[in-house]
């Protein structure tokens, strides 16, 4: 039996959080135990213990680059590490992904995997923080033996521009459970959502599905809502924002100044996502980076067009037939786009047919995460381990 440590820092279920649990789902347990490490408890370790998974809690894992918390941290991670004797730490997103590589190769783990859901800079970032960032990324890659990118173009960036050699370097896209979106199960959870939500026949639902903070750019929801109720005032429309986060007391303040309470509703967090895309018609995605969003996966999964940013992560998922991409930071784009989609209810059912075609043939989680299981029997073959051993 071999024993996996992942390490995170949220204990939400978030996109990242869920990625790893959707791993697990497909790892051999009678050959992997998994184990997950984060800063504190929450719904992830809930989920955990419901799933019988162990975790531990190394309250000095902070998401800010705090100089004494990040070597608390690290001497924490590394007698941990120590202490367990796991063979495989897989790290997840850029502050675990430091300190805990750095850390696993300090406790002498045989095998370091580090996952990137998306790198801390982006195109968006000022030039002086992205060179730090870089420079960080190029240490810390030195410290473990696999990369996993979750998209092609940070692959091919961090190679390009020397932060990894590309022979350490893999692709596999985010996936999501498939059979929750079977057709008959579409039927049936739409009705529910519709009636719950007394939409009428002719009602768009447009779902917004994500974390409420920065990155997925929430403030320019109502400034969205505002642009579309100007461009179609007598259609019949509402969005739906599903999630919860730090940004929420923001955004209510922004809905109502905006004056779109009649427009937008808040679902506040849900944990079955799948009910909410399948009583939707469109989603929309106005992120500002991402690294693959499952949101926007499901969202095709349940046969959705996405009008969503024009940016990786999102840009390899959505494509010209499946949806539209808009010029980050234009609600005005994401306006106009949404009102074509109102207008033309037969592009809007043909994108959505593609959109559900794309999701089963690129990414089922059963078949990207099992990239991950194959992964880990690769390095631990009793023979890999002998030689790395014997090295």
């Amino acid at each position: 039996m071999f024993h996996v440590c992942h390490v995170q820092v949220l204990p939400i279920l978030s996109g990242v959080q869920r990625a790893m649990l959707e791993m697990f789902r497909q790892l051999d347990l009678s050959c992997y135990q998994p184990h997950v490490v984060c800063q504190e408890p929450g719904p992830l370790s809930v989920e955990l213990e419901r799933l019988g998974i162990p975790c531990y809690f190394v309250p000095s894992l902070i998401r800010p680059i705090r100089p004494w918390s990040d070597l608390a941290a690290l001497a924490a991670l590394t007698d941990l590490f120590r202490h367990q004797r796991f063979d495989v730490v897989h790290t997840h997103s850029s502050k675990p992904g430091i300190v805990g590589r750095l850390a696993a190769r300090r406790a002498g783990v045989p095998l370091v995997i580090h996952h990137v859901h998306a790198f801390a800079f982006h195109a968006f970032t000022p030039s002086p923080q992205q060179f730090v960032y870089k420079r960080l990324e190029r240490w810390a890659g030195r410290h473990c033996d696999r990369v996993i990118f979750v998209n092609h173009e940070e692959r091919e960036l961090a190679v390009r521009e020397g932060l990894l050699p590309a022979d350490k370097c893999q692709t596999v896209h985010n996936g999501v459970d498939l059979k929750p979106f079977q057709l008959d199960e579409h039927a049936r959870c739409r009705a529910q959502f519709r009636e719950q939500h007394r939409l009428d026949d002719d009602e768009l639902a447009i779902i917004f599905c994500g974390r409420i903070d920065v990155p997925k750019q929430p403030l320019l929801l109502p400034q969205i809502a505002a642009r579309l109720d100007e461009l179609r005032p007598h259609h019949k429309w509402r969005l739906f924002i599903a999630g919860a986060g730090p940004m929420e007391p923001v955004l209510n303040a922004a809905i109502d100044q905006t004056g779109m309470q009649r427009r937008i509703v808040s679902l506040g967090w849900q944990n079955e996502t799948h009910r909410v895309f399948h009583g939707g018609d469109v989603c929309l995605q106005p992120s500002l980076w991402e690294g693959l969003p499952l949101s926007v996966v499901e969202a095709h999964a349940a046969g959705l067009p996405v009008i969503g940013s024009d940016v990786k992560g999102i840009r390899e998922v959505v494509t010209p037939e499946t949806g539209v991409l808009c010029t980050p930071r234009n609600p005005a784009a994401y306006a106009a786009s949404l009102a074509t989609l109102i207008d033309e209810p037969f592009l809007r059912r043909r994108m959505g047919a593609a959109a559900r075609k794309r999701a089963h043939e690129h990414f089922d989680a059963d078949r990207n995460f099992a990239q991950i299981g194959a992964l880990y029997d690769q390095w631990l073959s009793p023979t890999k381990t002998q030689q790395r051993k014997a090295a």
